[in-house]
């Protein structure tokens, strides 16, 4: 009697069963597959498990942007951020991947602009358009850039003894390159750019400092790119490695030197995962300039990304060299750390390359993001002559 009961317990069961699915239909290429699906109760999921907050909300926004319905993402963040050098900034950072019609290759426009309380502003736009197939983009970009600048001297020994001047460099960019995927891992690219570059509003002593100097800049150039990209990002880790080399030349006829400049620039950064949620980050950059580069085309020592804690622009000269050794520790969600150390100096000629010339760096943050590229940080950098705080908007590198 029990075993009758049973069996008919059970048939009852699966019948209830059966009758609450849903046959559905659906074409994937050429077939025609048929399939039962059970919908899920959704009386039965608590009222947490079916609402989210605001903070939640905010945080999947950061995280994934927005989408149409045509699946187009937007992103779009607006924020404070903070130098010693620039002082307070309001910074936005936005991007959109977009796709012209159903049939068309994927897109992308993406945006920075920050703009401070001392007169400082920055806009620059970027973006890529995939043609014929993923492995071949056009990469286009801009940039109008001015910055009230202290100026301490032409060389290296000049720097780091003199006091302050002033003036204003003001900076235009713009540029066209295409891009060709060699393998997974490799890309190989050319580009063209036209560049104009001034300073105004000199003080005195800055007038003094460059009465033998050109104050204006205009050309075009051309050059080559190389690079080879392994990383990748993965439960708040980073492995694997990018290599970039680029070379350009800047023609006599094409600019109002009447003469040919170069630059070679590289960078090597190598990711390896450690214990639980710990990435150690590694970053080697250098740039190399024809020796008659006129002063505003001068590589610059500091910036909010390498050699954290020294005003940009202190040092300067044709040649540049820097290193630098990050751990980040992840702790929660989006939660992380960071602390760093490493070291750079310039250099015009290579017999001026010394020990004592290097300039240490180092310093701790604090991050919020999801990614590399998508995080909120805040650094305390220290450098030889004093330390800055740093609140921006991207991972340093």
């Amino acid at each position: 009697m029990q075993r009758q009961a049973l069996i008919i317990a059970l048939c009852l069961l699966i019948t209830t069963s059966l009758s609450a699915q849903t046959t559905q239909t659906t074409v994937v290429g050429d077939n025609v597959l048929t399939y039962n699906y059970t919908p899920i109760d959704q009386t039965l999921l608590s009222d947490n498990q079916t609402s989210t907050g605001f903070g939640r909300r905010f945080i999947d926004y950061i995280n994934n942007g927005l989408y149409d319905s045509n699946q187009n993402r937007y992103s779009l963040i607006i924020g404070p951020a903070y130098s010693v050098d620039t002082g307070w900034r309001i910074g936005l950072r936005g991007s959109m991947d977009y796709m012209l019609s159903k049939r068309a290759l994927p897109a992308r426009l993406g945006i920075n602009a920050s703009v401070s309380i001392t007169g400082c502003y920055d806009v620059e736009i970027h973006g890529y358009n995939a043609i014929k197939n993923s492995c071949h983009k056009l990469r286009y970009g801009g940039r109008v850039y001015s910055m009230p600048t202290r100026l301490y001297g032409l060389d290296f020994s000049t720097s780091s003894t003199s006091s302050a001047s002033f003036y204003t460099r003001r900076e235009y960019l713009a540029w066209l390159g295409y891009e060709y995927r060699v393998s997974l891992y490799l890309t190989l690219g050319i580009k063209a750019d036209y560049r104009h570059v001034k300073a105004v509003n000199l003080d005195a002593v800055s007038a003094e400092r460059l009465q033998n100097q050109g104050l204006t800049y205009s050309g075009a150039g051309v050059g080559i790119m190389l690079r080879y990209d392994s990383s990748r990002y993965e439960d708040y880790q980073t492995r694997g490695i990018i290599f970039d080399v680029e070379a350009s030349a800047r023609p006599a006829f094409a600019g109002n030197l009447n003469k040919t400049i170069y630059n070679i620039s590289a960078c090597f950064d190598a990711f390896q995962p450690l214990w639980r949620g710990a990435t150690l980050a590694f970053d080697l950059y250098a740039t190399h300039n024809a020796s008659s580069n006129p002063w505003l085309l001068y590589a610059e020592l500091g910036n909010d990304n390498r050699m954290r804690g020294y005003y940009p622009g202190r040092y300067n000269g044709n040649n540049l060299i820097t290193m630098q050794l990050e751990l980040r520790q992840h702790i929660w969600e989006g939660l992380s750390i960071a602390a760093w150390g490493g070291g750079g100096t310039v250099f015009n000629h290579l017999n001026q390359l010394e020990l004592k010339s290097i300039l240490p760096t180092y310093g701790v943050g604090v991050r919020w993001g999801t990614n590399r590229t998508n995080s909120v940080r805040f650094d305390v950098a220290f450098g030889r002559h004093g330390h800055t705080f740093i609140l921006g908007m991207s991972e340093a590198f």
